[in-house]
């Protein structure tokens, strides 16, 4: 059926049959396309109860089609969905997208769907990084993340001068009114300074980016590397030869990350020569939305007191600037087409220079809530985490001796002492991952609604923590009892089997969730679990009509 909802909506028309709003993470089926679907479906209307799954499928169809692009969120390989890391560029194994998305994508691209799974644990990536006792790190770009470094880990961040004083020299960005006119201009770049020999770096924002940039580049008589989430098992060998001479270098964000790229290739045999060209020449297409993302791609040049230069060219099309509305503070008078469509006005790079900082803003109070849910979760997660490990070291309080004394005997005599044992702890470790997945899965749905608080005047916050606080001694009543139910109910045949062991076995297998890290959804989130909210909503709205 998924094919089938795939192939529907590859029928539907944008901007007929549905609304794109692909920087809020929303789209939408118009009249037009309720009833093209209704019509292919044969469902009658889909705004009725009864098909409220059928209208859940259609959307997360539409949502995959529409706001998930392959070879920027993801990749095929190997003829698996394969995810790419926004930040990084690399691919991350073993991850999905949960709430049905995943399977909507495999469908999309008419690939075998995997069985769907749950979300059997989670963690803040602050609290796992908490579990260690020491914590340290070195990075070039910390000193823009020190407030969120010390509220978040109590770290202080202690700047060691470089061995080398940088000489890098970083250009003031060029922007331009439209993606056609910073392209043209980003190739005529490359042309001028690739004649020189000077090798070039261009840092894109996806893999499909930096693939059309390397066949415009092909086509002028240019070849370059490529380097992107496809092909990232050559990324060492392509890294040292970034620096050459004559070296044209296309990327996303996972160029030599934590690595330098030595003028005049691995062993440096024409360092001079390309030193005095200027050394490597980096250039951005996007700026992103953390500052640190930007200077990590600069980093990439003036490594060691080497001599390099950064560029990023961007344009008003660009999708930070449309996701945040930047152009909008941008005067009419300086969206014009003259020079080739770029703007020469300083305020213009300061207002994509301000967009950042508020992003980053937005960003730290985002986690600074999270930090606050989380917090009364955490230690929840620890106590529960505690007892799971006491069960398999055996140290956990046996439930048999709560059991009948006839029941204990039955038991031990068709199994033994040492078999019984091992059954009550597998079926506790089964109980308690069951019920804390439930309670994972509740938690995330009181999270989203707790908001709604603040408009009767209440604090979200104190309601999200008495309720979880009540419902965490719930939780552990629930696990006493249905594991005290399971070994008093087992049945066991005259000749030792346990007729229903595979019913406590654990998961067969295991991977991760891409989950973001706002408390109220991120666009991501948003797009899969709001399906089901949308289909709801639209159901409410078709009754009171």
């Amino acid at each position: 059926k998924l094919y089938h909802y795939a192939q529907l909506i590859e029928q539907l028309e944008a901007g007929i049959d549905y609304d794109v709003d692909e920087y809020s993470g929303n789209v939408l089926l118009t009249e037009s396309g309720f009833n093209r679907a209704e019509a292919h479906l044969g469902c009658g209307s889909l705004q009725e109860h009864k098909n409220l799954d059928l209208l859940v499928a259609v959307n997360l169809a539409l949502h995959a089609k529409s706001l998930v692009q392959r070879d920027k969120d993801y990749i095929i390989r190997e003829g698996k969905v394969v995810h790419v890391d926004e930040f990084t560029g690399r691919v991350v194994l073993n991850r999905k997208w949960p709430f049905g998305l995943q399977s909507a994508i495999e469908a999309k691209e008419k690939l075998e769907i995997k069985p769907e799974g749950t979300i059997r644990n989670s963690i803040t990536l602050v609290h796992l990084m908490r579990l260690y006792p020491k914590m340290g790190a070195m990075t070039a770009t910390a000193r823009t993340s020190a407030d969120d470094f010390y509220e978040f880990y109590q770290l202080k961040v202690a700047i060691i001068p470089s061995h080398r004083p940088c000489i890098r020299t970083d250009y003031p960005d060029l922007t331009f009114t439209d993606k056609e006119s910073k392209e043209k201009a980003l190739i005529k770049e490359i042309q001028r300074v690739h004649a020189t020999g000077r090798p070039v770096l261009v840092g894109t924002g996806s893999v499909a980016e930096s693939e059309c940039i390397s066949d415009k580049l092909q086509k002028e008589g240019i070849t370059c590397d490529v380097l992107n989430a496809k092909n990232d098992e050559q990324e060492a060998e392509i890294v040292k030869q970034a620096g050459k001479l004559y070296r044209v270098t296309i990327s996303t964000n996972m160029a030599g990350r934590g690595t330098d790229i030595r003028l005049g290739g691995e062993h440096e045999e024409d360092y001079d020569e390309v030193a005095a060209l200027g050394g490597l020449y980096v250039i951005g297409t996007n700026c992103h939305e953390s500052k640190r993302i930007d200077d990590q791609l600069r980093g990439r040049a003036g490594r060691q007191g080497d001599p390099g230069s950064s560029q990023f060219i961007v344009s008003m099309e660009d999708e930070l600037i449309q996701r945040y509305g930047v152009d909008e503070f941008i005067p009419e008078k300086y969206k014009n087409k003259e020079d080739h469509g770029i703007i020469n006005d300083p305020g213009v790079r300061k207002e994509v220079a301000r967009a950042q900082r508020i992003i980053e803003s937005q960003n730290h109070d985002i986690r600074r809530i999270l930090m606050k849910y989380s917090s009364m979760v955490e230690p929840q997660r620890q106590t529960l985490s505690h007892r799971r490990q006491n069960i398999l070291l055996g140290k956990g309080s046996l439930l048999m001796k709560d059991l009948e004394l006839d029941r204990y005997g039955l038991l031990v005599s068709r199994l033994g002492k040492d078999r019984v044992a091992e059954l009550e702890k597998q079926i506790a470790l089964y109980h308690i991952d069951e019920c804390w997945a439930d309670y994972l899965d509740w938690l995330e749905h009181l999270r989203q609604g707790i908001i709604l608080n603040g408009l009767a005047g209440l604090n979200p916050l104190c309601e999200f923590g008495r309720a979880v606080a009540q419902s965490f001694k719930e939780l552990q009543v629930r696990i006493h009892r249905k594991t005290r139910e399971t070994l008093g109910t087992l049945e066991v045949s005259n000749h030792g089997c346990v007729m229903n062991n595979d019913d406590f076995k654990p998961p067969s297998a295991t991977w991760t969730y891409l989950v973001n890290d706002n408390p109220m959804g991120g666009c991501t989130q948003r797009l899969a679990k709001g399906v089901i909210d949308f289909a709801r909503s639209k159901l409410r709205r078709s009754r009171a009509s």
